[in-house]
């Protein structure tokens, strides 16, 4: 058998990541909501609030917003690592105990980041 015990879930994985990282433009640049119905200062819609958030808040918040999300791609970097490794290993590719050094660095990456 060759990985596909989890129908290849780390690909999925992997794909998303690829979605987010060909969003990163777009999300930048839909943030300033540059069109002829909403004006082309950065606006955050606050859903707690019920408010707009814009100008300088805002710039702050989308810039924050950046930084979370390629956190949390990197982040998912680890997971695809692992769950191929997983994958492997339950389909009989890899040796029993061949994922632990990914989980590894998957629980550093998250330790290190806290």
């Amino acid at each position: 058998m060759s990985g596909g015990s989890y129908d290849y879930f780390c690909s999925k994985v992997s794909d998303f990541i690829q979605q987010l990282k060909d969003n990163e433009e777009f999300y930048e640049r839909d943030s300033k909501w540059e069109n002829d119905h909403y004006p082309t200062v950065p606006r955050v819609w606050n859903r707690e609030a019920k408010v707009w958030i814009e100008g300088e808040e805002a710039e702050k918040i989308i810039a924050q917003a950046h930084l979370e999300r390629r956190w949390f791609m990197e982040l998912l970097e680890h997971v695809a690592t692992v769950a191929h490794d997983i994958e492997w290993v339950d389909s009989g590719d890899y040796g029993p105990g061949d994922e632990v050094f990914s989980l590894a660095k998957l629980k550093e990456f998250i330790k290190s980041t806290a």
